[in-house]
């Protein structure tokens, strides 16, 4: 039985320099989220929201180096797994194998550039994968909802799979700014959303005398 929310196989837990009630709360839940990815339990999601500086990105960038590490298609944990697919010339020969999930980062405007370049299927091809992240959700422009779309097809393919995403919106402003399908879908079964109520990192920590 677990006794502390902190993982109990590595003991990973998040390199955080803060002691703001809700960033210790974050720190927990960000370590029982990989000690659950270690221990095999059923894959579910983490939105981490807050304003704008408070550390989502940077938790999420941790989360996301421990997905990799974890998943099942690394071969040998490699550390360089995967391949930098996105980069290679188009027309060359894609490294995606369905025998190797792989973990994929995105931003919500580069994962839009992306299918906008050609990659129409991409919501798609991630349903299978190990981990996707997705930083910056609902920070797109986007007068036609074709970012909204794409976002919500990720959603539907990947309920039930290990899934991350950060965000400066609340449930409901997603709810009401982006699609109401994408709220729903954060906080379906046992997905779960962390508000972190701390304010900019940068302006915590600047020192006094250059406010003078």
């Amino acid at each position: 039985m677990q006794t502390t929310q902190e993982s109990r196989t590595t003991g990973w837990v998040p390199n955080l320099d803060a002691w703001e009630p809700s960033l210790v709360q974050a720190r927990q839940v960000c370590s029982r989220y990989v000690a659950d990815m270690e221990q095999g339990r059923q894959p579910y999601w983490l939105t981490l929201t807050g304003a704008n500086g408070c550390g989502k990105t940077r938790l999420l960038q941790q989360l996301f180096r421990q997905a990799q590490r974890l998943n099942p298609g690394n071969p040998a944990n490699n550390p360089i797994w995967p391949p930098d697919w996105e980069t290679r010339p188009r027309g060359a020969v894609s490294v995606y194998e369905d025998s190797r999930p792989l973990c994929r980062w995105f931003t919500e405007s580069g994962m839009a550039a992306k299918m906008r370049e050609g990659f129409w299927e991409l919501p798609r091809l991630l349903q299978e994968d190990w981990c996707v992240a997705l930083d910056e959700l609902g920070g797109t422009r986007d007068p036609t909802n074709f970012v909204a779309d794409a976002v919500a097809q990720v959603c539907d393919l990947r309920l039930g799979r290990w899934t991350l995403f950060a965000t400066n919106l609340t449930l409901g402003e997603i709810s009401q700014q982006v699609d109401a399908r994408i709220a729903s879908r954060l906080i379906r079964d046992d997905n779960r959303v962390l508000t972190i109520t701390a304010g900019d990192y940068a302006l915590r920590t600047r020192p006094r005398e250059l406010w003078a």
